[in-house]
């Protein structure tokens, strides 16, 4: 832990070093905060110099700090602490926690969007990050006024489909990517269009790829194994493709049958063989975030991934994290009976001999959510919601998960 480097209690390097560029067309403090800063792109404007001012001082931003605020107030590791003392740190240079100022810090991360298009319905997701789920948000407003009313917060409303002008974005600030050396880049679905190959072209360019590494989270359905090669050049590419449960659940929560989960398997499956002969700058994980619907299914989830290591002698991440929002679907609202059962699952999962440090500490952080007190009117509006959605989707519940079905229907 290198908190000689902190600067407060409430520091994260991050608003000083990167950019990052939401769906909707503003940027926001990171990839992991709603609260939209600017929508003229200036990086350096009043209210980042605010919220950096508020962090040197030691003070909380919020809401737009609320996800990690919230992860360390029930003792879970947050995304900032990750970026101040976990392996995530190592790749922005050091110097890049040397005295942040309020303005003109040097870029040394970029979080980018290329927009909302996204062929998948996650059940967690909202119209922000797919326009996919726009019908049936429309559908739950019309007829069920109260409860979009209630579940549905005023920022989750904006129902458009938004493309940013990433390529502009990066040509104007073409001077700023020299001292670039991670970028993070999800979506909607970064591998639907041309625009992910369009600015692999331009950081060749005007980068410095062989000192970057680049994550790309992706649900996998759009993507052209046979044109990962193409990004050799960087450091490291780092393929994240979003799973959350293994299984047909897997249908259920994510992609509404549109892509199965044999489908699903198949690409994973030469995924893996791709990496397996490219592990000097390839790699590839595995994400879930851990929540109501796949609580009882994380053992599952870190045992196909081990399977895959045995398989093709490589290793596979898990990259398991703790769903914050919508706080419906956070996994301690759960019933007791269904969390006994979760519980004793990751207690046997928590016996492999296998499971890393980084591993152990991830399942520990879900656990921990777990178990923490209930509140009945997230329960009922998760109940709510399923049940309303299962509707709109013509599908039910019980045919993936009968524990769980009993207590949302019964």
């Amino acid at each position: 832990m290198k908190k000689d480097k902190q600067h407060s209690d409430t520091w994260c390097p991050i608003p000083f070093v990167a950019v990052s560029y939401h769906p909707m067309g503003a940027l926001t403090r990171c990839m992991m905060s709603e609260e939209l800063m600017s929508y003229d792109l200036d990086w350096d404007n009043q209210s980042f110099q605010d919220l950096r001012k508020s962090m040197l001082n030691g003070k909380w931003d919020l809401p737009g700090c609320n996800s990690c605020k919230s992860k360390e107030d029930f003792n879970i590791t947050s995304q900032r602490e990750r970026w101040l003392f976990g392996k995530t740190r190592n790749r922005l240079s050091e110097d890049a926690y040397d005295n942040p100022g309020l303005i003109n810090n040097t870029v040394r991360h970029l979080f980018l969007n290329f927009n909302n298009v996204c062929n998948f319905k996650c059940r967690m997701c909202s119209p922000k990050y797919s326009n996919s789920l726009i019908p049936e948000q429309n559908f739950i407003e019309k007829k069920y006024p109260e409860v979009g009313k209630r579940i549905i917060d005023e920022e989750h409303k904006k129902q458009i489909k938004n493309i940013n002008d990433v390529e502009q974005f990066l040509e104007i600030n073409k001077h700023k990517l020299k001292n670039v050396t991670q970028i993070w880049i999800t979506g909607g679905e970064p591998f639907i269009g041309k625009t992910l190959y369009n600015v692999k072209d331009m950081l060749y360019k005007y980068a410095n790829p062989e000192k970057i590494f680049l994550t790309i989270t992706t649900n996998g359905s759009k993507v052209d194994v046979n044109r990962l090669q193409e990004f050799d050049r960087f450091k490291m590419l780092h393929l994240d493709i979003s799973l959350d449960v293994v299984g047909n659940m897997f249908e259920y929560m994510r992609s509404d049958g549109l892509f199965t989960w044999y489908q699903m398997d198949t690409f994973i499956d030469k995924v893996s063989k791709f990496g397996f002969g490219n592990s000097k700058w390839f790699k590839f994980s595995c994400n879930s975030s851990y929540q109501m619907y796949n609580a009882t299914k994380m053992k599952e989830l870190y045992e196909y991934n081990h399977n895959l290591e045995k398989e093709y002698d490589s290793k596979i991440l898990t990259n398991q994290r703790v769903l914050i929002g919508p706080a419906y679907f956070q996994a301690r609202h759960l019933p007791e009976e269904i969390k006994t059962v979760a519980n004793e699952k990751i207690e046997k999962l928590l016996e492999h001999q296998w499971l890393d440090q980084d591993d152990v500490q991830n399942i520990k952080d879900c656990q921990e959510m777990l178990n923490k007190k209930s509140v009945e009117e997230e329960w009922e509006r998760f109940k709510t919601m399923t049940r309303i959605q299962d509707e709109y989707r013509k599908t039910h519940l019980n045919k993936y998960d009968n524990l769980l079905s009993d207590y949302v229907y019964n």
